[in-house]
């Protein structure tokens, strides 16, 4: 964002004319959020195809609830939360947990494999330990998962996670502190 405030005022624009039915103002909405939103999605469900979905489906619930958004969050604090909601309500329809994901690569929702030295086994270990990271996080809690997802992936502030997730600061720190712990614990089960 500018530091002027051109970006927020020209969401906001966006925003109440996608919430008085205009559809191109709505498509730019996507554009400006669709990347950062699948990142989140797949993060969360571990699958890359089922992110696809979910993140069609949040748009379209976005679409269809605009006319309530009432500005009190931010436009994609808002877009996350329904997010969020979309993945829960996916996982309890499937009853089953997200399929683990330990890929590494650059498109939108996976981990970018961080730069190593030139030596090709230097390379193999960092990728070994992301992976090792991304299928420990998979077996968390969901709402340990999301906590991690939102603060050490998306580097969302406490209060963007409170707004969220709907709770407290206080409880996003207490539940990330929880969250943090159990990944430690899941890592230290398979040697890492």
């Amino acid at each position: 964002m500018s530091p002027s405030g051109e970006a927020p005022r020209a969401e906001a624009e966006l925003v109440a004319k996608a919430r008085l039915g205009d559809a191109q103002a709505f498509t730019a909405l996507v554009e400006q959020h669709a990347e950062r939103l699948h990142a989140f999605i797949h993060r969360l469900c571990g699958d890359s195809e089922l992110a696809v979905d979910l993140t069609q489906e949040t748009f379209l619930r976005a679409w269809r609830g605009i006319r309530g958004f009432d500005g009190q969050s931010a436009f994609y604090t808002w877009l996350y939360r329904i997010g969020r909601n979309t993945v829960i309500s996916a996982a309890r329809a499937r009853a089953a947990r997200p399929v683990v994901s330990a890929s590494i690569g650059t498109e939108a929702g996976e981990v970018a494999e961080p730069a190593v030295a030139s030596d090709p086994s230097q390379a193999l270990e960092q990728a070994e330990r992301v992976a090792l990271v991304l299928a420990a996080l998979q077996q968390l809690p969901f709402e340990f998962r999301e906590i991690i997802v939102l603060r050490d992936v998306e580097d969302r502030s406490y209060e963007e996670i409170a707004a969220v997730l709907e709770i407290p600061a206080g409880t996003v720190r207490s539940r990330l502190f929880r969250a943090r712990e159990r990944l430690r614990e899941t890592l230290g089960g398979r040697g890492a």
